[in-house]
C-alpha cells in the first residue's frame, strides 16, 4: 500500500492520495486515524472490488497441448485445460478427464492462479500426462458468497457443469471415464457435485473435504455408494476437522459404499498434494470405468 498527503494550509485541508495494490475481489474497509490538534478521529471508507472475468480462448476455436486457459462460449467460466501433446495423433482415442475443484484460498483469484497448485504446476512442462485435465475456476455466488459454501450452491455447481459439459463436447473424451477431485472447498466440491450428478462420474477423489455448514452427512449420500472413492485427510486439521469427513466414509460404509480412506497422521490442512497426486492415484483412476464397478 502506498500513501500521499498534501496539505492547502489555507483552507485548513488535508487531501490522501491512496493506492491498495493486490487486493482480491469483494467489499473491503480502510480505516483511517487522523489526529488534528490533539484529538484522534477514525474515519472509515469501505469499498468493492470486482471480481475479474477477463476472456480468454474459446475451446471450439482453437485447442492448444499442455495447460492453458480458456473460457466458455458464453463468457461466464473461466477454466485451465490441459492437453496430453499426443492429443491431436489419433482424434479416435476416447481420453479419460481428470476434473480438479480449486479450494477456498482461489476464490477470489484469476483462473491463472489455479496453475499454482500441485499437480496442474508440473503440466507446462509435462506432456505425458494421461488425462485431459480440467480445472474450473469458481464465481463467487451472489446470494451466500464462499467460504464454507463454496462449490455448493446451485450457482456454483452451475459453474463447474458448465464448463465440463464443453469440454465433453468439444474434445475426444470417454464419458465414462471422467473423474472428479479436489481438497478443502474442492473436497466440498466433489461431495456436492457428486451428489448432483452421481451418473457422471467414474470414480471421486476428495480430500480435506467436508459437506455443509455446519459440516453433516447429507441425507442422499446412498446415491453415490456405487461410486469408487478414494478420500484423505489428516488428522491434525483445524480448520476441517477429520471428524467431518470420517462421518461421511463411515455412513457409506455403513451402506454398503465402495469407499477408501487414507488418514495422515500429525498433518493438518496444509496438506502436501504431492501425498495425494501420485502415480499410486493415478493408476487407482484408470482401473475405474463408470458402470462396470
Amino acid at each position: 500500500m502506498d500513501t500521499g498527503f498534501a496539505a492547502d494550509p489555507t483552507q485548513n485541508l488535508c487531501m490522501w492520495n491512496l493506492m491498495v495494490g493486490n487486493i482480491s475481489p469483494g467489499t473491503h474497509t480502510i480505516e483511517c486515524v487522523e489526529e488534528i490538534k490533539g484529538e484522534s478521529f477514525i474515519r472509515k471508507y469501505i469499498f468493492d472490488i470486482k471480481e475479474d472475468q477477463a476472456n480468454y480462448s474459446i475451446l471450439s476455436e482453437g485447442q492448444y497441448p499442455r495447460i492453458h486457459p480458456y473460457s466458455t462460449k458464453n463468457g461466464e467460466v473461466n477454466y485451465l485445460l490441459y492437453l496430453p501433446d499426443d492429443y491431436d495423433i489419433n482424434l479416435q482415442k476416447k481420453w479419460p478427464l481428470l476434473v480438479i475443484l480449486h479450494g477456498r484460498t482461489k476464490v477470489y483469484s484469476d483462473v491463472i492462479a489455479l496453475g499454482d497448485d500441485f499437480p496442474l504446476n508440473t503440466l507446462e512442462e509435462d506432456g505425458s500426462f494421461p488425462f485431459i485435465v480440467l480445472a474450473p475456476k469458481s464465481k463467487i455466488d451472489p446470494e451466500i458468497g464462499g467460504d464454507y459454501d463454496q462449490w455448493a450452491s446451485d450457482f456454483q455447481v452451475q459453474v463447474a457443469i458448465t464448463a465440463l459439459d464443453e469440454v465433453q463436447a468439444e474434445l475426444s473424451i470417454d464419458p465414462n471415464r471422467v473423474y472428479l477431485t479436489g481438497g478443502s472447498g474442492g473436497g466440498n466440491g466433489v461431495w456436492v457435485i457428486s451428489l448432483r450428478y452421481p451418473d457422471r462420474f467414474a470414480a471421486l477423489v476428495p480430500f480435506m473435504g467436508y459437506y455443509g455448514w455446519p459440516f453433516t452427512v447429507p441425507e442422499n449420500i446412498y446415491d453415490i455408494k456405487d461410486i469408487p472413492i478414494w478420500a484423505f485427510h489428516g488428522d491434525a486439521d483445524n480448520v476441517v476437522p477429520i471428524e467431518a469427513e470420517q462421518k461421511i466414509v463411515d455412513t457409506l460404509e455403513a451402506c454398503g459404499g465402495n469407499i477408501q480412506f487414507t488418514i495422515f497422521p500429525g498433518l493438518g490442512h496444509d496438506l502436501d498434494y504431492r501425498l495425494i497426486y501420485n502415480s499410486d492415484l493415478y493408476e487407482w483412476l484408470l482401473i475405474h470405468t463408470r458402470g462396470k464397478e
